[in-house]
């Protein structure tokens, strides 16, 4: 009888246990980047052979060991703004890098990777400021009371904007700059309760747009970025002063897919058509072979991991917990989202790649690295079942 009383009691109360490793997350990441490798050899064998396909599999490989080990150190030890200060150092000097000669790489015409002597690799600054914006953001708005003052607010606000513009400047990659500020909006936002200033912002955000079409299409305005815009609206116009080729390619490849696609290899496109096919634009190639089928599974995979990371922030005991898995699933969702808009010329061209299934090694890298991170903060999480 007493026992009985005690799995009743039990059922009513709730029994307490702990998230662990989420399963359905890291099989998202894992077929994400399994068809990412499929991917990237199907775009670059022809032209090198399996060279980039074994790169990308070794980044993978270094990557997942990476994220065993830092799930097993833990992060709990490191006090968060301790943790938040080394991720600002080493973030700093991976910028500073790129002005050093010797050390900063330009790559068509763009300086965002640097590289030791002696190391077969470049890396790339911008990656590395992104686990840094998480780790700082989460520290900042864990303090209590930050956002009950305009002191505070301001200092949050100001804070990615500052890093997102040093990024942007030093290494003119505006696209990772505005992911760095809207990482940390997406935290400010699952921070605050006051959602007017949300509200003044889409406003500044419908105005700033509103404008530039309006200027766009008054003729004013020139400039790189202002040709891509042009470009975004008119990818027919050949008279802009911005090449819209890789726009139109990527959009033939997309289109000549069709339902199921010509079949892994078989693209036209990929060959010396779509500039940066293995990068920016794999996922234009990927509707090419794979179809809109294809397109739709890989859409599904990152809407299935956002969702898992989501719920997984919500069962998060502390704010500052919940703060870096939202940030995790925020920068995910933001280049997921911007790449495939990219791609279908749904906004402006913007070099923004695929996670887990553009060629990069840093990017692999450091996505494997937050994923650590989520896993540290929920592995122990106690919920009320």
């Amino acid at each position: 009888m007493n026992e009985r009383e005690n799995r009743r009691s039990r059922n009513v109360q709730g029994e307490v246990q702990t998230l662990g490793i989420d399963v359905t997350m890291l099989f998202c990441v894992f077929l994400l980047n399994i068809i990412g490798l499929l991917m990237i050899y199907s775009v670059t064998a022809y032209k090198s052979g399996a060279k980039d396909f074994f790169a990308q599999l070794l980044c993978i490989l270094a990557g997942t060991g990476l994220m065993v080990l830092v799930t097993k150190v833990g992060i709990k030890w490191i006090p968060p703004k301790t943790l938040a200060f080394i991720a600002l150092g080493v973030a700093g000097a991976s910028v500073l890098f790129l002005l050093i000669p010797g050390l900063k790489v330009t790559l068509n015409g763009a300086t965002r990777w640097f590289k030791f002597p002696g190391l077969p690799f470049t890396i790339q600054s911008a990656e590395i400021v992104k686990i840094a914006a998480i780790l700082i953001m989460a520290w900042l708005l864990s303090i209590p009371n930050i956002l009950a003052n305009k002191k505070g607010i301001a200092v949050a606000f100001s804070v990615p904007l500052v890093m997102g513009l040093i990024l942007g400047g030093i290494s003119n990659n505006m696209s990772s700059a505005i992911i760095v500020v809207g990482i940390s909006y997406i935290m400010i936002f699952v921070k605050s309760r006051r959602y007017a200033i949300y509200g003044v912002l889409a406003i500044g955000v419908a105005v700033f747009v509103l404008i530039m079409v309006i200027l766009i299409k008054s003729g004013v305005g020139d400039g790189f970025r202002m040709g891509r815009i042009r470009v975004w609206l008119n990818p027919e116009d050949t008279s802009t002063d911005v090449d819209n080729y890789q726009t139109i390619q990527s959009l033939y490849a997309i289109g000549s897919g069709g339902l199921w696609g010509k079949g892994i290899g078989e693209s036209i496109q990929k060959m010396n058509k779509i500039p940066e096919a293995e990068n920016d634009m794999i996922f234009a190639v990927l509707c090419e072979e794979l179809g809109f089928v294809g397109a739709m599974v890989v859409i599904i995979l990152f809407a299935a991991l956002i969702l898992r990371l989501v719920n997984l922030a919500t069962k998060c005991n502390s704010m500052y917990d919940t703060l870096i898995v939202s940030g995790v699933a925020g920068h995910i969702a933001l280049q997921a989202i911007l790449n495939i808009a990219v791609v279908t010329n749904t906004i402006p061209n913007t070099g923004v790649s695929l996670p887990f299934i553009s060629s990069g090694g840093s990017s692999v890298l450091c996505l494997l690295f937050e994923i650590a991170l989520v896993l540290c903060v929920t592995k122990n999480q106690k919920v009320q079942q």
